[in-house]
């Protein structure tokens, strides 16, 4: 990661990982990325892993209000 990232204390959150299991697991799921003719976003399905990656990282920090 940047150094500033690291010197800063930053929490870091890596997607690639939770979208590989998530395909490992779901290998007949929707794709997870738009073609790159039409901007190589995430697709709605992608938006959704990413989502509870994020939310499931913001609870492991303590980072999410109760």
């Amino acid at each position: 990661f940047p150094v500033t990232i690291v010197r800063l204390s930053m929490p870091v959150l890596d997607l690639e990982p939770y979208f590989r299991e998530y395909l490992k697991k779901n290998p007949d799921s929707p794709p997870l990325w738009r073609p790159a003719n039409i901007g190589g976003h995430l697709s709605a399905e992608g938006n959704k892993v990413a989502a509870q990656a994020i939310y499931d990282f913001l609870q492991q920090q303590s980072l999410l209000k109760k």
